[in-house]
């Protein structure tokens, strides 16, 4: 967003005239046990703009793209035990995301530091897994994160999307 005449905002589109986006990614599963099971996960990505003049940021030519963190780390690890009375489960997740910029500006006022998310769940399912009941937590650590961040300067302000915070729930579930 911008002001035009008379102090008005304006939102103005601008189109990079060149940027190079390339990266890699790569998934692990393993099941070294029938109950136990392990996933892992890594990303890079590289980004920039190759030739951006933005009317309003100007040369923007080197910085990175917005929502492009350069890594992202995975893990989730699961164990169950198979009972008379049906399954139980115990799963643990964890996620790393590197810190990245939501501006084609590299604004540090919209961006986000590195962090990691971490859950964990309990479940229960009868035999048939028809019925099932699950006891879970998000963001075990109450991590304080954006999920993204706009420029708002022309209303006088900056908008912040928050993440969620630490939650707690149950799950009841019933298949047909």
């Amino acid at each position: 967003l911008a002001s035009g005449s008379g102090g008005t905002p304006l939102q103005q589109l601008s189109n990079a005239a060149a940027s190079s986006l390339y990266g890699a990614e790569v998934e692990l599963a393993w099941k070294p046990s029938g109950a136990l099971i392990v996933q892992a996960g890594a990303g890079y990505t590289n980004s920039r703009f190759d030739d951006f003049e933005s009317p309003l940021g100007g040369d923007l030519t080197g910085n990175e793209l917005p929502s492009a963190p350069e890594w992202n780390f995975n893990l989730l690890v699961q164990y169950e035990w198979h009972l008379r009375a049906g399954t139980l489960a115990v799963t643990a997740n964890t996620k790393y995301t590197a810190d990245q910029f939501f501006s084609v500006n590299n604004d540090p006022l919209l961006a986000q530091d590195a962090y990691w998310l971490t859950n964990a769940r309990v479940s229960f399912s009868w035999p048939a897994d028809r019925f099932g009941i699950a006891l879970w937590a998000r963001n075990l650590a109450d991590e304080d994160y954006l999920v993204g961040a706009f420029d708002l300067a022309a209303f006088g302000f900056d908008q912040h999307v928050v993440g969620a915070p630490r939650t707690y729930g149950v799950t009841l579930s019933y298949r047909l």
